[in-house]
């Protein structure tokens, strides 16, 4: 609708004035229909701000001394702001709404090198949120809006905003924080402004403004501004909301132009790529499916990838094209004394004679910041207390075990390995935490009672098995992991300790990566999707899945009498989650407690 010519003419008309000039004169150009295309369009862009205002914060420190913006993301307070905003307000001030209140915000997580932050409000049960968009759909002139608190104007905190369109996609802006694959936009991102939302006309938040060059040029606007990607902030929520100072990835190499093809001109012979079996001289061809084309193009998409983010790299030796899968390693970060200004021309020793509180902190930044490492805990308990929140989200999504009719689900499966059916799988989850798995046409049996974990083959006692032996089995732990679920008890047995450690791209998507530990010999490990309702995508020991311990994860979701199921699960290994089996549902039923479950329960 808003590419079209005669809309994009019509909005640029009203942009500049003339259009308003000409009705009110009673000469307008314009038919009665496009007249009510350009009012549809101007109501529809009102409804947009409307519904976006709430969820834009005006940032402050506890004095109100300093400011900038932020942007709630989440209803339980979670908001993104920059970096540079936090390290010259400190790490907690006040936060004010267009309700006009001011509340208490801390800070959770943040990113040295990316200039994002993410903070949280304190103070309401529920808040208002806006939705993250897809920044790779982002077109050179299409239409965006501005919001934040420039110059700290709103004394009701309600923010302003500015229309532009975007100047320039993939941008790349080097410095003490880099801008990778950023936005570059020509509406009015002044002082005050970092931190805030740069938004589509369908009110999806793109990015998250940081960066304008106006440091020489009397502290205003010129009409270019910068905004970190709302893809490359989605890649490192994970960690920021894991309470800690977010670390970037790197191939541990250096490449170069050399004839017009990327080439690899240093590498450590110890790195992950390297072990991988990249080489000196190799010719970079793509990352992950994107086509390289420039050594700073590689950068700038490096830029927005966390550290242990898996990549695949495709490249060239002597006319070979070869490829290999890694996590990235750690890019080294030496934080700077002054990481805090926004204005790219920054002059050293330049006065400041602002009157107004600022979100930049020219100068020092605030000494709390000068020490902090990449990669480092800023909060171990705020780290548990956002791992279990995610849980809990995942796991209250079902109704309540004493309202709910039924009582236990059976599911029948087969199981694919090569293309042909191998085997079939039926499995029983009760919602009081008990589970039944067969397999081998009904040959073996595990199960969980109410006295522990137990095998039993046909004709055979049941044995008791331990913990660590019973999810040794792919198809008993996702079906453990399933029944946990349900069954508070059932959980607390998986283990003790929970940690958020950063977050996977998984089936398209991107997840939390959490691990549980204190009761396996190893940690298991789930990946929950970052939807404000998170699903189970993922499970297992290993964070790749190896020969011993496969990951198992879980597609094509369906929901059958108040359970939640996966139609389809793959057992997978490797950085590229390469299928060795997979389990595909026949059937489900609900049924009663089944008789080898009977008398047995927790």
């Amino acid at each position: 609708m808003f590419g079209t010519p005669i809309a994009v003419g019509l909005a640029a008309a009203l942009s500049l004035g003339m259009l308003a000039a000409e009705v009110a004169s009673g000469q307008s150009p314009l038919s009665s229909e496009e007249l009510s295309i350009v009012r549809r369009l101007e109501s529809e862009r009102v409804d947009t701000i409307e519904r976006v205002n709430a969820s834009v914060v005006s940032l402050f420190g506890d004095n109100k001394e300093a400011g900038g913006s932020g942007l709630l993301i989440d209803k339980d307070g979670f908001a993104l702001t920059n970096h540079h905003v936090v390290a010259a307000i400190g790490k907690n001030g006040k936060a004010g709404l267009n309700d006009g209140h001011l509340y208490d915000w801390e800070l959770v997580g943040t990113d040295l090198a990316g200039d994002i932050a993410l903070i949280r409000l304190r103070g309401k049960d529920t808040w208002p949120f806006a939705t993250l968009g897809n920044s790779n759909d982002v077109r050179i002139g299409q239409w965006v809006m501005a919001m934040g608190n420039p110059f700290a104007l709103s004394e009701d905190y309600a923010p302003t905003v500015t229309l532009g369109i975007v100047s320039g996609v993939e941008r790349y802006q080097g410095g003490a924080m880099v801008y990778g694959n950023c936005i570059q936009a020509d509406c009015a991102i002044n002082p005050g402004n970092s931190g805030g939302p740069l938004m589509n006309m369908r009110g999806e938040v793109i990015g998250i403004n940081g960066r304008a060059a106006f440091a020489t040029r009397g502290r205003v606007n010129v009409g270019v501004g910068f905004a970190v990607s709302s893809e490359q902030v989605k890649n490192f929520i994970p960690e920021l909301m894991s309470a800690r100072v977010a670390q970037h990835g790197t191939l541990d190499a250096q490449f170069a132009m050399r004839g017009g093809r990327v080439i690899c001109e240093a590498i450590n012979l110890d790195s992950r790529a390297a072990r991988a079996g990249l080489r000196l001289g190799d010719q970079i061809l793509s990352l992950n499916g994107t086509t390289i084309v420039s050594s700073n193009q590689l950068a700038s998409l490096m830029s927005m990838l966390p550290c242990n983010w898996p990549v695949v790299v495709q490249y060239e030796r002597d006319g070979k094209p070869l490829e290999f899968a890694v996590r990235l390693s750690a890019l080294t970060y030496v934080p700077s004394a002054e990481d805090g200004p926004i204005e790219e021309d920054k002059k050293q020793g330049e006065p400041d004679n602002d009157k107004v509180p600022r979100d930049q902190g020219r100068g020092q930044q605030k000494t709390q910041f000068a020490r902090l490492t990449p990669g480092s805990l800023l909060s171990f308990q705020e780290n548990r207390k956002n791992a279990n929140r995610l849980i809990d989200r995942w796991r209250n999504q079902t109704e309540a075990n004493d309202i709910h009719p039924t009582k236990a689900i059976r599911w029948i499966g087969k199981i694919i390995e090569d293309a042909h059916i191998v085997d079939r799988v039926s499995s029983v989850i009760c919602r009081d935490g008990r589970f039944l798995v067969t397999e081998k046409d009904n040959q073996i049996s595990f199960y969980r009672g109410g006295t522990g974990f137990f095998r039993a083959n046909t004709g055979q006692e049941p044995k008791s098995v331990s913990l660590d032996e019973f999810l040794s089995n792919g198809f008993v732990l996702q079906s453990v992991v399933q029944a946990a679920r349900y069954n508070d008890h059932l959980w607390s047995e998986l283990g003790i300790q929970i940690e958020l450690d950063g977050g996977d791209p998984i089936s398209g998507g991107r997840a939390y990566r959490i691990r549980i530990s204190g009761k396996t010999s190893l940690p298991l490990i789930i990946w929950l999707s970052m939807d404000d309702v998170p699903q189970l995508l993922k499970v297992g020991f290993d964070e790749d899945g190896s020969p011993v311990h496969p990951t198992i994860i879980f597609e094509d979701y369906k929901d059958f009498e108040g359970f939640n199921i996966s139609a389809r699960r793959r057992l997978a290994m490797g950085v590229q989650a390469m299928t060795k089996r997979e389990w595909v549902l026949d059937s489900a039923e609900a049924i009663e407690i089944p008789k080898e479950l009977e008398g047995d329960k927790p």
